[in-house]
């Protein structure tokens, strides 16, 4: 009885020994597997943590880039001068007049640049607008067999006059010259003569920048005389 005893003992001493190093070896498994779970917690958090500082480098990216497309794209405000109104209006004229010119050679005829108020015919004053049309008959006027080619309005802020012995129209040949010469004056509202802008088509087409040569502040004409910013 006493034998069984100690042998029952034993087993039951070697039991929980055997049951000691299982639960040791468990409950390190079991840390080492908390340990691994949160170092792949740590590492998504750090994945996800770059991701979205990669997605505020490229939005901050596009934003500069976009800032500098409109920066490009308009004239800074600390630019802007009292006399760019009129330098817009003379930019627009001598593109009008350039096109009159291209489109007499390219059609082989006459080509006419008139002032225009409804873009259909030629009327109303520079300051409404222009139109360019294929002029057949050569008479300056729009009639049913012309064709019109292009139409502009008046950009606000400025007065036009020209100054030519036909003030109403600048025709060209289908030699691409002029066949009359003449001035666009570009006045601001004020008629101010001193920030008058303006250019000139010579009888062979060529389009000059009106200047001003005895620097009296006031531009002249094709023909020398000064600027007046009147019709």
């Amino acid at each position: 009885m006493a034998h069984f005893s100690v042998r029952a003992y034993t087993l039951i001493i070697k039991t929980k020994r055997t049951n000691k190093k299982a639960l040791y070896r468990t409950g390190k498994l079991h840390r080492v597997q908390i340990m691994r779970t949160k170092q792949s917690s740590n590492n998504l958090f750090t994945n996800k943590a770059k991701q979205l500082g990669m997605t505020f480098i490229e939005l901050f990216a596009g934003l500069g880039i976009t800032s500098a497309l409109t920066v490009m794209a308009l004239p800074g405000l600390e630019t802007l001068k009292p006399g760019d109104d009129t330098k817009i209006q003379v930019a627009g004229i001598k593109a009008a007049v350039e096109f009159a010119k291209t489109a007499a050679v390219d059609h082989s005829t006459e080509v006419t640049l008139c002032h225009s108020a409804d873009a259909k015919t030629c009327g109303g004053t520079w300051n409404d607008g222009w139109l360019v049309f294929v002029d057949e008959n050569g008479n300056r006027q729009v009639n049913s067999n012309d064709v019109i080619l292009r139409s502009g309005e008046k950009i606000e802020g400025s007065n036009i006059y020209l100054h030519s012995a036909i003030k109403h129209s600048i025709q060209f040949t289908a030699q691409g010259f002029a066949k009359n010469a003449g001035t666009y004056q570009v006045c601001n509202k004020e008629n101010q003569l001193a920030s008058a802008d303006g250019i000139s088509i010579n009888r062979s087409g060529m389009l000059v920048t009106a200047i001003d040569s005895n620097k009296d502040n006031i531009r002249e004409n094709h023909d020398q005389t000064p600027f007046t910013c009147a019709g």
